[in-house]
């Protein structure tokens, strides 16, 4: 009979693991806190959301490969028409400046041609194009380029732009001037992903897990959610640029997406269940 007692005795002290554990925390409630970690780490992402807009305020970094504009009216072709996912700038420092570009060897191509705002120059300077028999001859007045203008240029037809005080240019395929924006992929990535951290770390509701590894999951979830707002912030650093200077969309750096940082913190929360005594 002394036996059967202890066995009982022993079966419950071993069941109360699971029921409570005043050195542990509850798995419904480790996850809870989890999820409200993510969260709060994912507010620092707004600002750069709310500022990654055109702005005709924000200043361009200029390149050293631009090309300088000529002051000989009947200049021969000083620069070449962009590829896709490409751009080409164009520098006139003062005075009246004329550029004029190769022929174009495609069909019939809309290029997206952009004053930009710099350190040194305003996006409202005075400059105009002429894209149709302006292979050779002098170049003129074409038409006004209010800041930004969508410009088709034909098979074999050349594109020349003058300006007539200091200004900078670029210039890429309007087909690759598209901003990104947040895929229907990525969106449901994002609401997934709290889910996908419960199911990868294994953490059950009803069990109760050490405080040490807890908080070294918390530690963990906070670096990998760290990197993340790192990639993020490149990433719409880029965004700006691309956004405000004509930049081609593939420009943009590359970020972690939600799938992946959910994956890699559950992955940092591998629980380590309390003793049988709640220890």
């Amino acid at each position: 009979m002394k036996k059967i007692l202890i066995l009982i005795y022993l079966l419950v002290v071993a069941s109360c693991s699971n029921i409570y554990s005043p050195n542990g925390i509850q798995g419904k409630d480790a996850k809870k806190e989890i999820r409200d970690l993510v969260g709060n780490l994912g507010i620092i992402n707004f600002p750069l959301l709310l500022s990654s807009g055109a702005s005709s305020s924000f200043v361009c970094p200029t390149e050293s490969t631009a090309i300088i504009g000529s002051n000989n009216a009947s200049t021969a072709a000083n620069f070449t028409l962009p590829g896709q996912n490409a751009y080409v700038d164009l520098s006139s420092t003062g005075g009246t400046l004329h550029f004029r570009s190769n022929a174009n060897s495609s069909t019939t191509t809309i290029f997206s041609v952009r004053i930009l705002q710099t350190a040194n120059t305003l996006s409202s300077a005075t400059c105009t194009y002429t894209s149709s028999g302006i292979c050779a001859g002098a170049i003129g007045t074409g038409i006004s380029i209010f800041t930004t203008a969508s410009v088709s240029v034909s098979a074999s037809e050349c594109l020349a732009i003058r300006c007539t005080n200091a200004a900078y240019i670029r210039i890429q395929q309007l087909a690759s001037a598209t901003i990104p924006t947040t895929t229907t992929t990525s969106f449901f990535a994002a609401i997934l992903a709290p889910d996908l951290l419960d199911s990868v770390s294994g953490i059950e509701d009803d069990k109760y897990y050490t405080k040490d590894s807890f908080e070294k999951c918390k530690e963990g979830v906070t670096n990998i959610s760290l990197i993340q707002s790192s990639f993020t912030s490149s990433a719409f650093s880029g965004l700006r640029e691309v956004s405000n200077c004509n930049k081609p969309a593939s420009a943009v750096p590359q970020t972690v997406d939600s799938t992946t940082a959910a994956v890699l913190q559950g992955n940092e929360c591998k629980l380590e269940e309390v003793n049988f005594i709640g220890f």
